[in-house]
């Protein structure tokens, strides 16, 4: 084990979220702009938002976007000689109230601390912290995973595509028969919405009933309630690049209608084995 390999018990736990206000803002704003940097050694310039965006979120709180930025970060139990912690862990998440949903949209942990279940901390820890927040169990807690579209992304850079999904598996994280393709400046690459197995998951497991008999299908998430989640996730991608609310609206109900036949699908079920 190096000399620098760290264990939970010297790490604490703090969330960043609009309450970050008045006296801890100056805290708040380094304590996210060294999580983006952590952020920038996993991504691409194309996947890592700018961390004014970050910034501006956090202040917003939800009164104009359709989620609640928060961040769960691990960082050094004691300050640095600077008087600042060192941030080794955390992650970005997306509160949809109105659908109850969450969206994880970055996780990083750094090498020190990897191997020890950080990540599957973090995202336990946020379901049930902003389900408390929230008022009522998740529906769902989703993340993006980019699909493997050729054997070259197997080795494109030290975090692969295929790297990535095999994290998520580990954590939890199950693919949802559902592609999702983002709007707007986004637009372009291929994901998979993966849903975290959670045993309190309101609409983990499905009971379906037929003529005869009824019958628990395997995880998944009802379709209303992902309809509503990425229609949330499109307005808030799209509300800085459409000149009014109509024509939001219009690009919004356009793309959401694009990915899914939803008149035909009650419920969107999980695929253990739909990675690649």
């Amino acid at each position: 084990m190096s000399s620098d390999r760290r264990s939970l018990g010297t790490i604490r736990w703090v969330t960043v979220d609009g309450a970050a206000a008045s006296p801890r803002a100056p805290v708040a704003r380094y304590l996210i702009e060294k999580f983006h940097a952590l952020c920038r050694e996993e991504f691409s310039v194309n996947e890592l938002e700018e961390v004014e965006v970050w910034h501006r979120r956090i202040e917003d709180a939800g009164k104009t976007a359709p989620y609640c930025q928060s961040f769960l970060l691990a960082t050094d139990a004691e300050d640095g000689p600077d008087g600042w912690p060192t941030v080794l862990a955390g992650s970005a998440r997306e509160l949809y109230r109105d659908c109850g949903c969450v969206f994880v949209s970055y996780v990083v942990v750094a090498a020190s601390l990897r191997g020890q279940g950080v990540a599957r901390r973090m995202m336990v820890d946020s379901f049930e912290a902003l389900s408390r927040s929230l008022g009522r169990p998740l529906s769902a807690l989703f993340a993006d995973i980019a699909q493997v579209r050729d054997h070259s992304d197997l080795n494109r850079h030290a975090f692969s595509a295929a790297a990535r999904q095999e994290v998520w598996r580990r954590i939890g994280f199950v693919p949802l028969n559902f592609d999702l393709v983002f709007p707007g400046r986004l637009r372009g690459g291929r994901y998979h919405l993966a849903l975290l197995s959670h045993p309190t998951l309101g609409d983990s497991r499905k009971n379906v009933a037929d003529d005869s008999h009824a019958e628990t299908e395997l995880s998944g998430v009802s379709a209303t309630t992902l309809r509503q989640f990425v229609t949330g996730l499109f307005r808030g991608i799209l509300m800085e690049e459409c000149e009014d609310d109509a024509s939001l609206n219009d690009i919004v109900q356009r793309d959401v209608d694009a990915l899914h036949d939803w008149k035909h699908a009650a419920f969107i079920h999980a695929n253990p084995d739909g990675w690649k």
